[in-house]
C-alpha cells in the first residue's frame, strides 16, 4: 500500500484503481492531516491503517473516483 500527504482540494483524479482519502481531525475539527492511499488490497486494509494511526483523533475515510468523492466512514468521537 502506498501512502502520501495530500491537499484536500485536489480530488480531480482519473484512475481505474480505488483511491482512498483519510482525514485525521484535530479536537475542534478545524484542521486535518490528509492522506491518500492507493494499491490497498481492500477497504479493510485502509480502515486498519487509519485506526492504527488515529492516536485518539477522529477521522473521515473517503473513496475518490474521478471527479467525485464519497464518505465511507466518519469515525466516532474518541
Amino acid at each position: 500500500m502506498n501512502v502520501r500527504g495530500v491537499d484536500p482540494r485536489d480530488i480531480e483524479v482519473e484512475t481505474p484503481v480505488p483511491i482512498y482519502r483519510v482525514y485525521f481531525w484535530n479536537e475542534e475539527r478545524t484542521r486535518s492531516d490528509e492522506y491518500e492511499l492507493t494499491e490497498a488490497r481492500n477497504v479493510g486494509e485502509v480502515i486498519d491503517w487509519a485506526e492504527a494511526r488515529a492516536a485518539g483523533r477522529r477521522y473521515d475515510l473517503m473513496v475518490v473516483d474521478r471527479q467525485a468523492a464519497w464518505y465511507l466512514i466518519r469515525s466516532d468521537e474518541p
